[in-house]
This record gives C-alpha cells, sequence and structure tokens, in this order.
C-alpha cells in the first residue's frame, strides 16, 4: 500500500519528521496502514512527481516538479 503525506516524511521509518503549523499535531505520526498490509510512504509532492515519468520516457528524461502549497516554502520532487 502506498501513502503519501503533507510534510517531510521519513520514507524508511513511515513516519511525519516535521510539517507546518497548517496540520497541527502531524509530526511524529505514523502513517501505517490498520490493515497490516506492508506500507510504502513518501512525500505528497514528491510521489506525484515519480509518477510523472513512464517508462517509455527517453531514457534521459528528466523532470523537475515544484509545488507552492499554504505551508512554508517550496516542497520539490526531483525524478530522473
Amino acid at each position: 500500500m502506498g501513502i503519501a503525506a503533507a510534510g517531510v516524511i521519513a520514507p524508511v521509518t513511515g513516519t511525519v519528521t516535521s510539517a507546518t503549523d497548517t496540520i497541527r499535531g502531524w509530526a511524529g505520526t505514523a502513517l501505517t496502514a490498520p490493515t497490516g498490509l506492508p506500507v510504502a510512504c513518501d512525500n505528497d509532492v514528491c510521489a506525484v512527481a515519480a509518477t510523472e515519468l513512464s517508462p517509455t520516457d527517453a531514457p534521459d528524461a528528466s523532470l523537475v516538479y515544484a509545488v507552492v502549497g499554504s505551508g512554508t516554502g517550496v516542497r520539490c520532487g526531483v525524478a530522473a
């Protein structure tokens, strides 16, 4: 199962390591599935960026995907 969430996500542990004040109490949240299924976690913007390049794109294709949200700063996902 894949979970994409706002904030800084630690993909290995599946934990929200930090977030803006827009989502109070979000930092420290474990993104796990109550179903007991294995879970892959990442930041929401990185997850979207990862899907924008397909295996049929040129081998040297690259993408920079930036989103300005309600939080502080710009979150970027890069896929190459």
